[in-house]
């Protein structure tokens, strides 16, 4: 069955990237879930390098995607490949920028410090104008 499995992979990625049959793309993804040969994604991503053009990158990806065949990486490739036969190959990257969130969360509670702090200091105020 594990060969089986890795056969319908190879065939779906050279469907792919050869712009191959819809029709012949969804049946091999609907065979795939039926085996559930998808694995849990490692958290490896392949970031494409500068001055890199996207049908190298695209080659790096699936060589990646063979070693772990999650669900996400499949579907990132399948984008990659979209956008290979809509645009064609290019060397422009788009910079993804991701948040991070060890800085977000110190934000939320500097804000939420400060916050603290402000309401602390107008309690104090109103109480000195009520006392003096």
């Amino acid at each position: 069955m594990r060969d089986n499995a890795k056969e319908i992979q190879q065939n779906l990625m050279e469907l792919l990237v050869l712009n191959g049959d819809k029709t012949m793309i969804r049946n091999l993804e609907k065979e795939l879930e039926m085996s559930y040969s998808f694995v849990i994604d490692n958290g490896k991503e392949v970031i494409r390098r500068k001055n890199e053009g996207l049908g190298e990158y695209i080659e790096r990806y699936s060589v990646s995607l063979m070693k772990n065949f999650s669900r996400k990486k499949y579907e990132r490739l399948k984008n990659l490949c979209n956008e290979y036969n809509t645009i064609g190959d290019s060397r422009v990257v788009e910079k993804v920028f991701e948040i991070d969130e060890k800085a977000v969360k110190h934000n939320a509670f500097e804000r939420i410090s400060m916050s603290v702090e402000n309401f602390i200091q107008g309690i104090f105020k109103n109480s000195k104008k009520k006392f003096v």
